[in-house]
């Protein structure tokens, strides 16, 4: 893979451009609190963040169907939210993905737009499972929770008709890095067809160049180091279950759909992992999208790329052999 450029800050489509502005300025007269004030926000509202009106954020097509299930963990309840597509018969793939946040913010509802799209492109369930958050139930209790949700959906995949040979995982930022950590955990044990990452977090020891060389629109060092330190506490920032990228072997990993935005500190690590992946003869699909930051997929109504990454996500499910 070729070295990529530095982020252009003034490449930012005019309409994510003038989006930007206005958060900017929201937050230059205080009506939005500073990043490191989110973490001991109450945990209700930190559950609401993260979901824009439907004319930024996209809209959830009404023919696919939605139902919530819990799952008696011996840390609690776990809700888990499955999208079936329409007009399905027999037992459907499934791909069981995690939300964005930062570890710190976000729920189920953070990714509605995404799952139900992927369901309904992919002709699979997805499955959103709603793992604690930071800084109340730091590290690893969030993978824990995507790992309990997985095995849930094995356990249970008689009665929710599902394919349990046909079993991917995904996520967005944070969720990206539990979906990559769990892919390193479940490799010698249960066979899974894909991981989707987009633009996921695989370095919690913020190395990579991009992180410190960007500073522009989204996500930045500052706001990275707010929610990694809520999450890891006091583990080794260098853990492979924490940090994807410096696991020390990748061989024999789940075929990868990577997604990567310019404009986002956390570009570096998602091609470097691609690379890595690649050279170990994984199959992995990269995909970069130079002009756009952090967090993309969340403005689907501003950003029609989303909905190309969606297609691109679904077209490598549906042709992803079973595990």
């Amino acid at each position: 893979m070729p070295e990529l450029p530095p982020p252009v800050e003034g490449q930012l489509p005019w309409r994510l451009r003038a989006l930007f502005t206005v958060v900017g300025a929201s937050a230059a007269l205080k009506l939005l609190p500073p990043v490191e004030a989110v973490p001991s926000q109450p945990l209700e509202k930190r559950q609401q963040a993260n979901r824009p009106p439907a004319w930024i954020g996209g809209r959830v097509p009404p023919d696919v169907s939605v139902e919530d299930h819990v799952s008696e963990t011996p840390s609690g309840p776990l809700r888990i939210r499955l999208y079936r597509p329409p007009a399905v018969t027999g037992r459907l793939p499934v791909l069981a993905y995690a939300h964005g946040g930062g570890w710190v913010t976000g729920s189920v509802q953070t990714t509605d737009t995404i799952c139900a799209a992927l369901a309904l492109q992919a002709g699979t369930c997805v499955a959103s499972i709603d793992y604690r958050l930071a800084p109340d139930a730091p590290y690893p209790a969030a993978l824990d929770d995507v790992e309990s949700g997985v095995r849930w959906l094995l356990g249970n995949a008689e009665s929710l008709f599902l394919d349990t040979q046909s079993l991917s995982i995904g996520g967005d930022s944070a969720g990206g890095n539990l979906a990559a950590a769990l892919a390193i955990r479940l490799r010698d044990l249960v066979p899974l067809r894909a991981q989707v990452l987009i633009y996921p977090v695989l370095d919690a020891t913020l190395s990579c160049p991009s992180v410190r060389e960007f500073n522009g629109w989204g996500l930045r060092l500052r706001d990275m180091t707010v929610y990694r330190d809520a999450y890891a506490g006091e583990a080794d920032r260098s853990d492979p279950e924490l940090s994807p990228l410096l696991v020390d072997d990748v061989a024999g990993l789940a075929p990868a759909y990577v997604v990567t935005a310019g404009l986002d500190c956390l570009r570096d690590e998602g091609r470097r992992y691609a690379a890595r992946l690649a050279a170990a003869g994984v199959t992995v699909e990269y995909v970069h999208y130079p002009h756009l930051p952090h967090g993309f997929m969340g403005l689907a109504g501003l950003c029609p790329e989303a909905g190309q990454v969606l297609t691109g996500i679904a077209t490598f499910l549906r042709r992803s052999p079973a595990g």
